[in-house]
């Protein structure tokens, strides 16, 4: 009888896509699990913040409310690609509900992501 051995090729290609899935299952997991609603919120400032390495520029929307920061970027996971649209429809003075994910982390500049946002003027 003969043994079959593995190839290290097979082995690195395993370990190889192991890898893959954990970082994107990981990704998604993040994403999903802190999805949350945040109410009542008024909008007291935005900001855009641009970052240029080389010729590419990139830009960040931060929104100030009085209880927290949020960014507000697009996001693959949520099939978001409005985000320079909604930061504009966004006003200061504002009272909003945000539907957002992410953590806020505060020495990393990492803000809890913008995915939904319903504003209206404040009364």
């Amino acid at each position: 009888m003969r043994s079959k051995r593995v190839s290290t090729n097979t082995i690195g290609f395993g370990l190889i896509v192991a890898v893959i899935v954990l970082l994107f299952g990981g990704s998604a997991a993040l994403h999903f699990g802190t999805i949350d609603t945040v109410t009542g919120v008024e909008v007291t400032e935005k900001e855009r913040i641009t970052t240029k390495s080389g010729d590419r520029v990139t830009s960040k929307y931060l929104i100030f409310t009085d209880r927290e920061v949020f960014e507000n970027t697009d996001s693959f996971l949520a099939f978001k690609f409005n985000s320079s649209d909604s930061y504009g429809r966004i006003k200061v003075g504002q009272v909003c509900t945000f539907k957002v994910t992410g953590f806020r982390i505060p020495f990393l500049s990492s803000y809890r992501n913008i995915l939904e946002a319903r504003c209206v003027d404040k009364e």
